[in-house]
């Protein structure tokens, strides 16, 4: 087998694999989410603060990765037909990354919350519950949409898509922000002594070096 074949073998090996980490990566954070979900709200009491609005944001989210979802369906392979092979490594390796690393923070976030944990931009639990500032809640205010973030493009990546990777980086930014204030609220409300003081030191979604 000539070098070229070889380069190109080992090429189409590394977007395989980035492929494998993204099916896998999503896998095992829905099952973390549902998982948690289950057994948070299994005999789970009202929500004791419920802000309106909560579905229609989690819509614009939602709505912002259908579309990235479909683009990358649409225009997959387009970094295969248009990247140097050198630039086609370095983008599967950093899809790898981003798929892997974007599981494993969604489930330690989803862990971490345990009871805690709601769909909706709600509080659970009485008045004595604790406001989750542990794991990876000490680095960002809202790890589940970061993770959602790297997940998101890191498929798109994983898949060759760019026009699926420039549609996650231009589409879902606003709707998690969006959302994510929604909670914040809700989070002011519940613990409105320990919010600020939390709030002014944990970024949204990007830890402080």
């Amino acid at each position: 087998m000539s070098g070229p074949d070889v380069r190109a073998l080992l090429l189409e090996s590394a977007w395989i694999s980035a492929q494998v980490a993204a099916t896998l990566s999503l896998v095992a954070a829905l099952a973390a989410v549902v998982a948690v979900h289950a057994r948070a709200h299994r005999g789970a009491v009202p929500p004791r603060v419920r802000p309106p609005g909560s579905g229609v944001r989690f819509a614009a989210m939602a709505v912002a990765l259908g579309a990235a979802a479909l683009a990358t369906a649409l225009t997959r392979g387009q970094a295969a037909a248009w990247l140097p092979a050198p630039l086609q490594a370095v983008a599967a390796a950093t899809a790898t990354l981003a798929c892997l690393s974007s599981a494993m923070l969604a489930v330690w976030a989803a862990m971490t919350l345990g009871a805690n944990f709601a769909v909706g931009a709600q509080v659970r639990g009485d008045a004595q519950a604790a406001l989750v500032t542990g794991g990876p809640f000490a680095l960002v205010r809202h790890p589940l949409y970061a993770a959602l973030a790297l997940l998101a493009a890191g498929t798109a990546l994983a898949w060759g898509s760019l026009v699926g990777l420039a549609v996650v980086l231009v589409a879902y930014p606003p709707t998690a922000r969006w959302r994510a204030a929604l909670e914040d609220e809700a989070l002011a409300a519940a613990w409105p002594d320990t919010w600020p003081a939390y709030a002014a030191k944990t970024p949204r979604f990007i830890p402080r070096p």
